[in-house]
C-alpha cells in the first residue's frame, strides 16, 4: 500500500517542483512526452539513446511504428 501510494505521488511532487522552479529542467516525463509527440512524425521511425529505466522508450513504443533504444552505458544495457 504504502509503495502504491508513493508511486501516484511521486509525479505530483515531481510537477510542483517544476512549476515552483520556473519550469527548469529536469522536465517531468509528462512534458517530455508531449513534446516528443508535437515534433516527431506519426507513424515514424524513433531513434531512442540514452535508456536508462525505458520509460521513453514504452512510451514510443505505444505511439510509433518502429523504436530502436540503445543504451552506450554497458552496465545499463545488460538486463
Amino acid at each position: 500500500m504504502r509503495n502504491s501510494l508513493k508511486r501516484h505521488f511521486r509525479p505530483l511532487a515531481q510537477n510542483a517542483r517544476f512549476i515552483s522552479q520556473g519550469f527548469q529542467d529536469p522536465a517531468p516525463n509528462w512534458v517530455k512526452w508531449r513534446v516528443l509527440k508535437k515534433f516527431f512524425i506519426p507513424d515514424g521511425v524513433c531513434v531512442e539513446t540514452g535508456t536508462y529505466l525505458g520509460k521513453t522508450t514504452n512510451f514510443l513504443g505505444r505511439n510509433y511504428k518502429k523504436v530502436y533504444s540503445l543504451e552506450p552505458y554497458f552496465p545499463l544495457s545488460v538486463t
